[in-house]
């Protein structure tokens, strides 16, 4: 398997890459390899599995009776405030 590695600045990557704070202005070491022909699940980055934890959580305060009207909770907020708006001449 051919690898191809290159030593750059860290501030020329954090376009495309989060780099973290303790990485910043220093060098880091890029390795690119060939993607294996299996599908490997990204790798999880704190926030992200934090996230994962947490969704589901709170399916017990969920009222099943509001769900439906979520499509046009946005517009009907914006319309009432809309119509309790008073505007001065």
């Amino acid at each position: 398997m051919q690898a191809i590695r290159q030593i750059v600045d860290a501030e020329r990557l954090s376009p495309f890459i989060n780099i973290p704070a303790a990485m910043r202005n220093t060098k880091v070491e890029i390795i690119v390899l060939p993607a294996s022909s299996q599908h490997t699940p990204p790798l999880l980055s704190a926030d992200d599995a934090a996230l994962d934890t947490l969704c589901g959580s709170l399916h017990e305060y969920a009222n099943p009776a509001l769900i439906p009207g979520e499509k046009t909770a946005w517009q009907t907020t914006a319309m009432e405030k809309a119509a309790h708006a008073h505007y001065a001449p």
